[in-house]
């Protein structure tokens, strides 16, 4: 059976919730999916909808006759959904900081934050403005650490390590108190 859910580009959610259009909650929903999946050998398998985001004239979602249940974009950009199945299905080393598109955060000064990434090593390194939150070692590719953001520019940076091939990736967050606002996020400069 087919599964998927609509996530507009760059747009996130602290706590996402059913048909927020959020490419939070298309990850959360892919996650599950695929867990179940995976877990269990009576299913055979499912089909994702779909690749990429596609013209619908009936579509009245988040987005007037788009279709985003992609997982890259109309103009072929890759969403976060994208970046966790490359870390369930690829062989070749990767790590992913997610997300890319969510780099201006909010939250309460003293209230850790997660962090995740996604990834195919078996063993990944995170670093937080230049120190180190330890190293997690593969568990069914999930690598998910809590830390404190200071106010500003937080610099992110991942290293996987699988087989001694080595991988790295960093971001930029800007992180400031405050609500959660719902918006579109800009891509970072990076390595990624």
């Amino acid at each position: 059976s087919e599964y998927g859910a609509e996530g507009k580009y760059g747009y996130h959610a602290n706590n996402p919730t059913l048909f927020d259009h959020s490419e939070t909650y298309q990850v959360d929903l892919h996650k599950a999916y695929w867990k179940t999946i995976r877990d269990n050998d009576f299913i055979i398998g499912g089909t994702i909808w779909n690749m990429f985001d596609f013209a619908s004239f009936a579509k009245i979602g988040n987005v007037p006759h788009i279709n985003q249940k992609g997982m890259m974009t109309y103009d072929r950009k890759p969403k976060s959904v994208y970046y966790f199945y490359q870390s369930e299905w690829t062989s070749e080393p990767m790590v992913y900081i997610y997300s890319h598109t969510h780099i201006h955060r909010t939250g309460k000064l003293n209230e850790a934050q997660s962090l995740e990434v996604f990834s195919n090593c078996t063993e990944v390194e995170l670093f937080l403005n230049g120190r180190s939150l330890g190293k997690l070692q593969k568990s069914k590719n999930e690598f998910v650490w809590k830390s404190l953001f200071k106010p500003g520019i937080n610099t992110i940076k991942a290293v996987g390590n699988k087989d001694g091939e080595v991988v790295t990736q960093s971001l930029q967050i800007i992180f400031s108190e405050g609500e959660e606002k719902q918006q579109q996020q800009v891509k970072p400069k990076g390595d990624g």
